[in-house]
């Protein structure tokens, strides 16, 4: 773990060269934050500050100790490019200038830091948080991006646009890049062959004992859908049965939507026609494929998804996922709008405490609700105001938890490129989670051995494992929570469907 809150959410001085919008490109977007990537990886691009914290970051949660200082700027700009991640907020007028004057009153960055170092980090492991930073800008600078990525932009996302009210932006690394260029050598060409997944992977809590909320809302969706419903089921993916894995990639690569993405090193996403083309090309370059074998309706059944099978079942993400999302979740959303009914039908003096359950959170109340989790004690009814404050709060991390995104980027050692040194072992190995060795077996099927020792044979794929969309959920969301969740149950019950997913 960090030795540091501050090094986890450090301010960082005014850089020039990161403020300027020439330096930025559009990449990704979801409902409330638009990702942008850097366009260089030059380390003169980089702020010394900036390469210094990140290097430290990365250093300090994959290999302690490791890098110096003397190599910052340059493993900092081999490890990755760069990231922005901004704000955005509805557009209200048609012009940017106009929402300068709006107050704000959506928590900050620097709230939502504190609570992923503080709520969710101790939950599911430092390890695979996202070094993150904050930067200060201007609203011109912010005016200045937003014009410069509108086009980029898909016209379903135009409602919204960048808030340039913001005093902080979040700067953090791209996982889509790979983590050794030739930039550690004074070269910045292209390197070596990697891709990435981002896995959305749900709640796989269980009319709602049988059937998952995933399952039950995906048939309401339909109605608003030319395309029929998808066969995925979060409960397959978090069973830990390769059988039952490789069913939910299997439906995840049939009708991807927006729960499995597939990333190209340069930060794009993959439309799905190209899916096998990138996978096929990332096995080329590593280990010849049986093309006799492997025809190209399966690609990514016999390549990509023995990959992602062992690396789930090797790092504990997962289970740490449905661990607490069914334990912070106990009473379920209708059962906390219940309990909060109840307590304000009472009429015993404590009025002023119940007006307070739906503020929002404080961070001493999230680490009075972290004391408080003990996944050894079975819980019990809520009594008190303060007990169903903390039931309330302990529904919103699981909410968080619900919505986040398992992260994968897979790189190998780019021994082969002509124009760079090979690298040593260490260089490789800065900021990876892990790796595996893939070998052709005696029946032409791929396998993946994850941490194998020397006398293994096969070719080393190195990984990294983060999880993403971590952000807390308002608690004056509840309300909507819960009509969402009513909504969804009753379009399921209508329709006559009964599907287990146990």
């Amino acid at each position: 773990m960090l030795d540091s809150v501050a090094a986890f959410q450090a301010r960082l001085p005014l850089p020039a060269t990161c403020l300027a919008p020439e330096l930025w490109r559009y990449k990704n977007e979801g409902n409330a934050n638009i990702i942008l990537t850097s366009t260089s990886r030059d380390p003169r691009c980089l702020h010394p500050g900036l390469a210094y914290l990140l290097f430290q970051m990365i250093g300090s949660v994959t290999r302690p100790g490791f890098l110096t200082f003397q190599s910052d700027l340059k493993i900092v700009a081999g490890l990755r490019g760069l990231a922005l991640r901004i704000r955005k907020c509805d557009v209200e007028t048609g012009t940017i200038s106009s929402k300068t004057k709006a107050p704000r009153t959506t928590p900050g960055y620097a709230e939502e830091l504190d609570y992923i170092h503080q709520v969710i980090a101790p939950l599911l492991g430092i390890e695979y948080m996202v070094p993150m930073h904050l930067l200060p800008v201007t609203p011109s600078f912010l005016t200045a991006l937003d014009r410069r990525i509108q086009s980029d932009r898909p016209e379903t996302r135009w409602h919204k646009c960048i808030d340039t009210r913001q005093e902080h932006v979040v700067i953090t690394v791209d996982l889509t890049g790979h983590p050794y260029s030739g930039a550690a050598h004074g070269d910045f060409s292209p390197g070596p062959a990697t891709f990435s997944v981002e896995i959305k992977c749900l709640s796989p809590r269980s009319v709602k004992r049988t059937t998952c909320r995933f399952c039950m809302k995906k048939y309401r969706d339909v109605d608003s859908s030319t395309d029929p419903p998808s066969s995925f089921c979060p409960m397959d993916l978090y069973s830990g049965s390769p059988a039952r894995m490789e069913s939910a990639f299997e439906a995840l690569y049939t009708q991807p939507r927006n729960n499995l993405l597939l990333f190209r090193s340069d930060g794009s996403v993959m439309p799905r026609s190209a899916w096998e083309d990138l996978v096929h090309q990332f096995f080329e370059r590593i280990i010849p494929v049986h093309t006799t074998l492997v025809s190209s309706s399966s690609i990514l059944d016999t390549l990509l998804t023995p990959l992602l099978i062992t690396i789930l079942q090797q790092e504990p993400v997962l289970q740490r996922l449905s661990r607490w999302q069914q334990y912070l979740d106990t009473w379920d959303v209708e059962g906390l709008v219940a309990l909060l009914g109840d307590v304000r039908s009472r009429d015993d003096g404590t009025k002023p405490a119940v007006n307070n359950l739906l503020d929002p959170p404080t961070a001493e109340e999230w680490a009075e609700v972290l004391a408080t989790i003990d996944p050894e004690t079975r819980p019990s009814l809520p009594r008190t105001t303060r007990e169903l404050r903390h039931a309330v709060l302990k529904h919103l991390i699981s909410a968080t938890l619900k919505d986040c995104s398992v992260f994968i980027s897979l790189w190998v050692n780019p021994a082969s490129h002509r124009t760079v040194p090979a690298p040593t072992l260490d260089e490789t190995e800065v900021g990876r989670t892990g790796f595996l060795k893939v070998r052709w077996n005696d029946r032409g099927y791929l396998e993946a051995e994850p941490n194998p020792d020397e006398t293994t044979t096969g070719t080393r794929v190195f990984y990294t494992v983060h999880l993403i969309d971590l952000d807390p959920k308002p608690v004056k969301n509840l309300a909507k929570y819960y009509a969402n969740d009513q909504a969804i149950v009753a379009n399921y019950l209508s329709r006559n469907i009964r599907k287990s997913c146990a």
